[in-house]
């Protein structure tokens, strides 16, 4: 099933350019890059349909993602809330940003302190590419 979803909202995803480019292609719409994000303005019905087509692609492939069956409320262990046994400790850490604010989430202190580290390297390479890239900035 999962499979089948994902394969459908490829199919709408790769339609939805393609009516995309036809727009483009026929006049009725513009294609803009900002930064590194197409960015699509036109009038016409095939840019209303492709944009519609590739929406619903994101909706299917997210909706690809939920489990058919979501597990029962119960739980067969003895103990209530006891971690389970065997496997290791999961851990995780990222960064989440907001244009310049970075938000920082981590399951310890050694995970928040990498996600932190690499939140000050993402900073550091968007005023980079900032100063190299945009004319003018600089004044």
């Amino acid at each position: 099933m999962m499979r089948r979803a994902f394969l459908v909202a490829l199919g709408l995803f790769i339609l939805g350019i393609a009516l995309l480019a036809v727009s483009v292609a026929q006049g009725g719409g513009t294609v803009y890059l900002a930064l590194i994000f197409p960015i699509y303005v036109g009038s016409d019905v095939w840019g209303f349909f492709g944009i519609l087509c590739v929406i619903g692609a994101f909706f299917v492939g997210f909706l690809g993602l939920v489990p058919a069956r979501l597990p029962a409320g119960g739980s067969d262990s003895g103990g209530q809330g006891a971690p389970p046994s065997g496997g290791p400790e999961k851990r995780f850490g990222g960064v989440v940003m907001l244009g310049p604010v970075p938000i920082i989430v981590g399951s310890d202190v050694k995970m928040s302190m990498i996600a932190i580290v690499l939140a000050i390297v993402l900073i550091i390479v968007l005023m980079v590419s900032m100063v190299l890239f945009i004319p003018g900035i600089l004044g």
